[in-house]
């Protein structure tokens, strides 16, 4: 089945993607912002993630957090946001009925919000709760470990969403005004909406309401090298397993191919993606040394890694990880089979379909490609690519990688013997 394209157009620098759905009757819409931690300038951040939830607790034509959630009641309107290192996103879902209501509600809290004084250090109480969640777990704190060793102590790839709660306690709401001008501006989003509606009637809505919106610059960040650490770093909790993860650096998405990224992801998932990659395969289901244990590519604009990982027993954890580095330089060194080639590339073609499987991931798939590539794929584009690839491709697809040392992070209650 042939699926046609989304409609693209732009608004004052604000790229649009509108894929219209008649099967349905709800409308799905992802707008995100050139905005995070990432781009908080000094040594310090957490802003950005407080200015999204001050947001919410009141506008100009919503003056205060109950207004806002009765008139989500009144339109059957799911809203929520979010911040990470490189975004600060929006999120709504509605019934084609509140179309309006629902674009409406999106710009009263992007464009119009008032960032109310008396509320600031009430906000700034939830997140420092939200903060105690987060660091209360282990794996969070592992986590941070695994960055700051691998990026260096003050990189802003360590910078999670959430940020530092005692630089946050010393925000003003000076500083969050000057935040919202600065990136809530037209040509530093993009907009994807997918679902029922008249697609002229959107465009208008939705030309108006990005005509009248604050105009801007469009954000970037300069993250600067890796300053790695140490080869082999030892995180201690008290915990009765053992993490282990195993990273090598690889170049960034801006210096990296559609082409070569689509490569890069069936040669993962013949390493450690499937029930029968190599490394579940043999870990698991040989072996029986692990629960799970797989790989994946983690991409940002500047430098990218592929991460092997697994949790283990304390008593199997230097035979895993031996095995785990074996499984890579065999594939390093004799590549895959042509029918684990294609049975991957089959996989990963037929999930792509699924792709457009609903409004909501819909409207994120095309917000997505607008913020990162500035243009619209269709799966079928990404199938077309993938068809064309070559075995020697998929064996060639990590050579960068020979003779380069990994850098290994390790969680466990004490240190492997």
């Amino acid at each position: 089945m042939h699926m046609r394209p989304p409609i693209v157009f732009e608004v004052k620098g604000a790229l649009v993607a509108l894929y219209p759905m008649e099967t349905v009757q709800a409308v799905a819409l992802e707008v995100q912002f050139r905005a995070g931690a990432w781009y908080e300038k000094g040594n310090n951040w957490g802003a950005m993630h407080l200015m999204e939830h001050l947001v919410h607790q009141g506008t100009a034509t919503l003056p205060d957090v109950y207004a806002k959630e009765l008139y989500k009641e009144d339109h059957g309107i799911y809203q929520n946001a979010y911040t990470s290192g490189g975004i600060l996103g929006f999120e709504l879902n509605f019934p084609t009925v509140s179309l309006e209501a629902g674009l409406n509600l999106f710009s009263e809290l992007a464009f119009h919000a008032t960032l109310p004084e008396d509320r600031l250090e009430h906000e700034k109480s939830v997140i420092s709760q939200e903060y105690r969640d987060k660091w209360s777990n282990p794996n969070s704190r592992y986590a941070r470990v695994h960055d700051m060793n691998l990026f260096g102590d003050h990189h802003i790839y360590i910078r999670d969403g959430m940020g530092e709660i005692e630089f946050v306690n010393t925000v003003t709401r000076k500083d969050l005004l000057a935040l919202q001008k600065e990136f809530f501006v037209t040509n530093n989003m993009v907009l994807g909406l997918s679902g029922n509606f008249d697609v002229e009637k959107t465009k208008k809505l939705i030309t108006k309401m990005l005509s009248d919106a604050p105009h801007g610059v469009s954000h970037s960040y300069t993250p600067g090298e890796p300053q790695t650490k140490s080869l082999r770093a030892f995180h201690s909790e008290d915990v009765d397993r053992v993490s282990i993860d195993i990273n090598y650096f690889m170049k960034g998405r801006d210096e990296t191919t559609e082409r070569e990224r689509v490569i890069q992801h069936i040669a993962n998932y013949i390493l450690g993606r499937g029930g029968r990659s190599r490394i579940y395969k043999r870990l698991r289901n040989e072996l029986g040394l692990v629960y799970s244990a797989g790989s994946s590519l983690v991409y940002r604009n500047k430098v990218s890694n592929f991460y092997m990982g697994m949790s283990v027993s304390p008593e199997n954890a230097l035979k895993a990880e031996e095995e785990i580095h074996t499984i890579f330089q065999v594939f390093l060194d004799k590549g895959a089979t042509t029918d684990e080639f294609t049975r991957a590339r089959n996989y990963i073609n037929m999930r792509m379909l699924m792709a457009y499987d609903s409004p909501y991931s819909i409207a994120r798939e095309m917000a997505s490609d607008l913020f990162w590539d500035k243009e619209m794929k269709m799966p079928e584009e990404y199938i077309k690519m993938a068809n064309s690839i070559t075995l020697k491709e998929i064996n060639d697809s990590f050579t960068s990688l020979r003779g380069k040392d990994p850098i290994v992070s390790i969680m466990a209650r004490n240190p492997l013997a």
